[in-house]
């Protein structure tokens, strides 16, 4: 589907292949990269029938918008069409480019000096006629701009791009029916490193290959910055007086031993022989070979590749094998005919900014051989690799290989990771199989279903993060984390709202991030000792179609499985996409995930750890009781409502509308009642018992039942209550013998961070793990440590203490109880 704007960018109409106006031949053509290096071009052909209103706004000035990845809406200004007939039907075909390129075509700058500029300001400055904002993901080098009147924007956000080292993607925002922000994403690189491999002459048809070797060299001259003196730096100092570098098994490969083919690449800023060295060698790997752009039809691949993405080719049909590295450096898009759907794979030079700070550290690595030779693991099995329920034992041998030499591991790191059919980790194998080392048997009994086993190494101590910011921010909570608690602390990282989503109206192109957040919290259990981890619920946006947002919740529950420690997840508001049902769609029931799948999404999974849950209501509540410190934890669902159906609408959206049934009410004092006398509790909500933060138009049925029952277990009272409300008719009469300790109630669902005493036990709110400028804490920039908040919960029984340990934004927290 595309959507039409207007001259002034306001939404007029749609082209649907589902009725109305459709379209055919649509054909959006991005790109990053060609020969040349880097460059950004974004178009769209598209072609529409006549005999319809849409028709004549088809037109030079009007707009066509388009929602592709992680929701993010591109805007193609039209500005050539045509009349053409296809068979005996009249069409009318336009093209449109980018928005953005539109803009800053008829942009120029104005007249000024740029003295050391970071990136961030000479975008922006740029861009500050053009109706763009640029968001900087990284400054880098500080560089020095006359901006004349002789460039329009768009030449000058080119060689931006190309000093700065850059890709860009251009996209709109959306509301009320207008375009309201026009932004540029500035990256150092798009895409991500994927690790897939595609077998050029092997797995993989529809493919075509073309080369080139104009641009092949086997001996370059490298040089650097300008010295004092004036002359460039240059790697005599450190390459034996010699001026150059050459690689002569490549010019024998390419080149039939003949004379070197020679050329010269320089570097700006650095001044350091040895960096420069180092420099010059990675350029050469990237010139020593001829270039092969690979095209790949989307269809033959069982994976989807975005822009940028980084994947290894393997050429057979090459003598030798030639093995690359290439990105994705144009995309072909269609809705119409997707068999026109195609990804260029290419290898294009990518210049690394080394400052001189950095010079020490490039040292270090080429004296010891870092960032040279490439880990492996192959995996082998002593009965194949495919067995069957009830026979089959095998031995799995995992040898890891640095280039071709095999490299001996420690135990711990290895880490055995089991996956179920379902995508979900076997936690319990996955902890017995810790640090066992690179053999492990695997008994046919443990293959009661489909499983995938594999090894992962672990060579800089982190298991699953990668990002340099939230390793620093690990390693600041350990170490806060390790002066507090000791081995008779309680210890649960706590997270909430990270409003998952991949597809979703409200800026899901940062609540797709959330995924990295996730991890985070898991990387924590593989790092410090935790008792459990625990989800305070709203997961997902839940602002799309049921099938969108149960993959949603699936693949946020499958990465929280990957925890070390057993995981809970408590139900929240936005989890079964009513918000969605209720505002996209007719709230007749049909995208909204029913009380009883939702239980089967987030809660049954746990009952492998010994979650207690009520089998007869299947409500997403439970118990789970940490025996070795004395102390049992509770998952209530504040947002227990019954599912019912009036004149064919949802009556109880939960997006809205909250409480507690019978079921869960007599449950939970049941549970309450049987706990150990030398137990502590914990409680774990969404939504706070109502009236304790009253800053939620959300109603909560019955949560006055929940309170006094809690009460009266703290204080070894009684309760006698009935409720007459409609829908949530409940009544409770339960006794309480001797005071207990209630250490804190815990939620999420306001997105702050709040602390109450109201109710004579501590209720605790914790911040969002959503990046976004809400709240009371509003820096929540991206690629910071920032972008993320939670808290690791520590309680310290004999101090009768809580120490909330923040990871990311916030701070840290202390409460008596």
């Amino acid at each position: 589907m595309y959507l039409i704007a207007d001259k002034n960018l306001k939404i007029t109409g749609t082209l649907s292949l589902d009725g109305g106006c459709a379209f055919f031949d649509d054909l959006r053509v991005v790109k990053i990269a060609d020969e040349q290096g880097k460059v950004w071009t974004d178009t769209l052909e598209i072609s529409v029938p006549y005999g319809f209103m849409e028709t004549d706004m088809m037109t030079e000035g009007y707009h066509l918008l388009k929602e592709y990845e992680n929701g993010r809406w591109y805007a193609f200004r039209i500005n050539e069409w045509e009349d053409i007939a296809v068979g005996r039907t009249h069409m009318k075909k336009v093209s449109a480019i980018n928005l953005c390129a539109w803009d800053l075509n008829k942009t120029v700058p104005t007249k000024d000096t740029l003295k050391n500029a970071s990136a961030t300001i000479a975008y922006n400055y740029v861009l500050q006629r053009s109706g763009w904002i640029a968001d900087v993901d990284s400054d880098g080098d500080f560089k020095t701009y006359e901006i004349d009147n002789n460039s329009n924007a768009m030449s000058w956000i080119d060689t931006l791009n190309k000093d700065y080292e850059k890709e860009m993607r251009a996209y709109v925002q959306i509301r009320n029916g207008k375009v309201f922000n026009k932004v540029i994403e500035i990256h150092d690189e798009l895409g991500e490193k994927t690790g897939r491999r595609i077998e050029y002459g092997r797995n993989v048809v529809g493919i075509n290959r073309t080369g080139s070797d104009t641009e092949m060299y086997t001996k370059l001259y490298v040089f650097g910055g300008n010295l004092a003196s004036g002359e460039s730096a240059t790697i005599a100092n450190a390459n034996d007086g010699k001026l150059f570098i050459v690689d002569d098994a490549a010019n024998d490969t390419w080149n039939g031993g003949n004379k070197y083919l020679e050329g010269f690449v320089k570097h700006e800023t650095i001044l350091d022989p040895q960096g420069l060295k180092y420099w010059g060698e990675e350029q050469l790997k990237f010139y020593n070979h001829p270039k092969y752009n690979y095209t790949i039809d989307v269809a033959e691949l069982n994976f989807d590749a975005d822009l940028g993405d980084t994947l290894q080719v393997v050429d057979f049909e090459m003598s030798p094998i030639l093995t690359v590295i290439s990105r994705v450096v144009q995309k072909e898009i269609s809705e119409a005919d997707p068999t026109k759907n195609k990804i260029i794979l290419g290898e294009y030079n990518t210049i690394t900014t080394v400052t001189p700070d950095l010079i020490g550290k490039l040292q270090d690595q080429i004296n010891n051989g870092q960032n040279k030779d490439p880990y492996r693991i192959e995996l082998s099995t002593t009965n194949g690799t495919s067995f069957k329920n009830g026979a089959g034992d095998t031995t799995i041998i995992a040898r890891v290989f640095k280039g071709n030499r095999v490299y001996n591991v420690e135990p711990n790191q290895l880490v055995w990771e089991k996956i179920n059919a379902d995508g979900s980790h076997d936690l319990n194998w996955e902890r017995a199989n810790k640090n066992v080392g690179n053999v492990i048997t695997v008994a046919a009994i443990e293959l009661q279903q489909k499983a995938v086993f594999r090894a992962k190494l672990v060579l800089d101590g982190y298991v699953y993060i990668s990002a340099d910011f939230f390793k620093r921010e690990i390693d600041s909570v350990i170490m806060r984390v390790d002066a507090i608690a000791d081995n008779n602390c309680v210890v649960i990282p706590i997270i909430t709202d990270t409003h998952y989503a991949t597809d979703s109206v409200n800026d899901n192109n940062i609540k797709a991030r959330s995924m990295s957040h996730f991890t985070n919290a898991v990387e924590l259990t593989h790092q410090i000792n935790t008792d459990a981890l625990v989800h305070l619920g709203d997961l997902v946006d839940g602002h799309s179609t049921k099938a969108i947002v149960t993959s949603n919740v699936k693949a946020a529950v499958s990465e929280l499985s990957k925890s070390a420690t057993p995981y809970f997840i408590a139900n929240g508001n936005h989890d079964n996409n009513s918000w969605g049902d209720e505002s996209r769609y007719e709230n007749d029931g049909t995208q909204t995930i029913t009380p009883t799948e939702m239980h089967d999404l987030i809660s049954k999974k746990s009952e492998s750890f010994g979650y207690v849950t009520n089998k007869s209501d299947k409500s997403s509540y439970g118990y789970y009781d940490i025996k070795d410190k004395k102390t049992r934890m509770f998952i209530l669902n504040s947002f227990d409502v019954p599912f019912i159906l009036v004149g064919g609408k949802v009556k109880y959206p939960i997006i809205n509308k909250g409480g507690f049934q019978q079921a869960q009410i007599t449950w939970f004092a049941n549970a309450l009642k049987n706990t150990p006398n030398d137990y502590k509790v914990i409680i774990m909500v969404h939504q706070s018992l109502q009236g304790i933060f009253n800053t939620s138009a959300v109603i909560q049925p019955n949560g006055d039942i929940i309170k006094a029952i809690v009460l009266a277990y703290k204080n070894g009272t009684n309760v006698n209550m009935t409720s007459n409300i409609v829908d949530y008719k409940a009544s409770i009469s339960v006794n309480f013998s001797g005071k207990r300790d209630v250490c804190a109630i815990f939620n999420g669902h306001y997105h702050q961070d709040y602390t109450s005493v109201a109710m004579t036990v501590p209720c605790v709110s914790i911040i969002d793990s959503l990046a976004r400028a809400e709240g009371v804490v509003l820096d929540r920039t991206v690629n910071t440590r920032l972008e993320d908040g939670f808290d690791v919960m520590i309680l310290n029984s004999k101090t009768r203490t809580i120490n909330l340990v923040r990871f990311g934004a916030g701070i840290d927290r202390q409460i008596k109880y």
